[in-house]
């Protein structure tokens, strides 16, 4: 699946990506109540709030 950011988020850390606005992130793993998402965006890969994205 995929998911829509909403928000823009700035990664804090190496296993985070940035997401914009608009953005379209592949989802990898799914939110597994941490309220983090695995995925991909642009070639890049790690985690992003779930809440961010539609």
């Amino acid at each position: 699946g995929a998911m829509e950011a909403i928000y823009a988020y700035e990664a804090q850390g190496d296993d985070e990506i940035s997401i914009d606005p608009g953005d379209i992130i592949t989802v990898i793993r799914g939110d597994d109540g941490s309220g983090w998402t695995y995925g991909e965006c642009d070639g890049l890969k790690g985690l992003f709030p779930t809440s961010y994205c539609k």
